[in-house]
């Protein structure tokens, strides 16, 4: 066997043995601690609507962008958020606890339970009959969804 085969040989063995690894990594991680992915995320905020009449009006909106558009609002607010000297150390540390970090499965968690509960508040509804689906923030909703999130944050 030449040089350059027995390092191909290496590098396909490690190649399998990596890929190995990974997919025990992926078993063993518990579900609360997966990244969700977007259709599945989506699903998860459709299921928020129960009423049948409103159901199409509330996945248009989805596929309209509202998650993504609460998302970038909750990125914006995430340093004010976890600022000691506005919020107080209480505060930030239950911030902490209860968002995660940018991009982790505990953050598209907590995004999920802003959605809902800007959801149950109404907070979505248009006076016509619509649904905001927050990409316009000059009508004040990343001011209610900030004010939503430390709600949910102190009433843990």
């Amino acid at each position: 066997m030449s040089a350059i085969e027995e390092w191909k040989a290496i590098a396909e063995y490690h190649t399998a043995a990596a890929a190995l690894a990974q997919k025990k990594i992926e078993e063993l991680t518990p579900a609360e601690e997966k990244l969700l992915s977007p259709s599945t995320l989506e699903q998860m905020v459709i299921a928020f609507e129960t009423r049948q009449s409103y159901k199409y009006k509330w996945k248009k909106a989805i596929q309209d962008g509202l998650i993504t558009n609460v998302q970038n609002i909750l990125e914006e607010c995430h340093h004010y958020l976890l600022d000691e000297k506005e919020m107080g150390a209480e505060f930030v540390a239950k911030a902490k606890e209860q968002m995660g970090k940018l991009d982790s499965a505990k953050w598209q968690r907590f995004t999920l339970r802003v959605i809902q509960y800007l959801k149950q508040q109404g907070s979505f509804d248009e006076e016509d009959g619509g649904i905001d689906t927050f990409e316009d923030t000059a009508g004040g909703c990343d001011e209610i969804t900030q004010e939503a999130v430390i709600h949910l944050i102190e009433s843990v």
